[in-house]
């Protein structure tokens, strides 16, 4: 621009003009010069301007203000340097404002990071209540079936107690009925022998039975009847008694208390049970007590065995 303006002012003025009057004249032709000069400026800075998009991101209220005569907060009419300094402050202020702004967002990004993992953390909060719910209603439900199961145990139990209490009663009971049927027998055939004679027996007259005889005979009556009640009531509690007489002993389900060296009978055979024996349904509840044969060595009597050893 400065060039041009020289060159201007070299071409109207000539060569040969020297003093004031040709510095007179030269400004006199630098007037209408300078006015060209500055309305050719003013032609193409409207040019470029006009080209030129306007700089990103400026508002438009500042934009206005900066094309207007005053400048914002301005008080007298704005000139071109001060349009410029006005466009170059209010850039640089909105480049710190950004600043700040990217900052600001940058910090509470950073601080609501944390937020946007929530949702997976809460989906991990409820899967794992979800789970721990799950495990304690399995928990439960596995209490209250060990609850009932021990109910029942325990119900089993003291109603299996309550019966072997019961049971132990009523085999006493059993065990002095069959010792009372046995001693009304012993008695009532005692009475009846004593009374024959041998001349009862010779004439083949039985005695008249006596008061005594009567006694017994009722008396083994009512043995014979509590004893078929009872047993009645324990076959339908699930009892059986144990047969043993003249049967190999068998250790799972007797006891031997007592050994008979015996010759006629096989060995190991139960000669004498001393009390009874009884299952309660197919299981050994009171093993019975017996006495076993066995037999003497060189398979003779004692007595027998004793006298051979004598005469030698």
């Amino acid at each position: 621009m400065h060039e041009e303006e020289t060159q201007y002012a070299a071409s109207d003025v000539g060569p040969g003009t020297v003093g004031p009057e040709a510095g007179t004249d030269r400004e006199r032709k630098d007037t209408p010069l300078r006015g060209r000069i500055l309305r050719r400026f003013e032609a193409w800075l409207d040019e470029v301007l006009a080209d030129e998009a306007p700089p990103h991101g400026l508002d438009a209220e500042i934009l206005s203000q900066l094309e207007a005569d005053a400048p914002p907060g301005g008080d007298g009419p704005a000139g071109p340097d001060r349009d410029l300094f006005s466009l170059w402050s209010a850039v640089i202020a909105l480049t710190q404002e950004t600043k700040l702004q990217g900052r600001e967002f940058k910090r509470l990004r950073e601080g609501l990071s944390p937020v946007g993992q929530l949702p997976d953390s809460v989906r991990d909060v409820l899967s794992a209540n979800e789970q721990a719910l799950g495990a304690a209603r399995d928990a439960t439900r596995q209490i209250g079936r060990m609850h009932e199961r021990q109910l029942r145990e325990a119900a089993e139990t003291a109603r299996r107690q309550a019966e072997s209490s019961l049971l132990d009663v009523l085999l006493d009971v059993r065990d002095r009925l069959v010792r009372g049927a046995g001693s009304a027998r012993l008695l009532l055939a005692s009475g009846r022998a004593g009374k024959g004679g041998w001349l009862g027996r010779l004439f083949g007259k039985a005695p008249a039975p006596g008061p005594a005889d009567r006694a017994a005979e009722a008396l083994l009556e009512g043995y014979s009847l509590s004893l078929a009640h009872l047993e009645d009531a324990l076959a339908a509690m699930g009892i059986s008694e144990i047969c043993c007489a003249s049967r190999e002993f068998d250790p799972r389900r007797m006891t031997a208390v007592d050994v008979e060296r015996n010759a006629d009978a096989p060995d190991g055979t139960v000669v004498e049970v001393y009390r009874a024996g009884y299952e309660w349904h197919g299981r050994v509840y009171r093993p019975a007590e017996v006495k076993v044969a066995r037999r003497p060595a060189g398979g003779q009597p004692e007595g027998r065995q004793d006298q051979s050893d004598g005469r030698t």
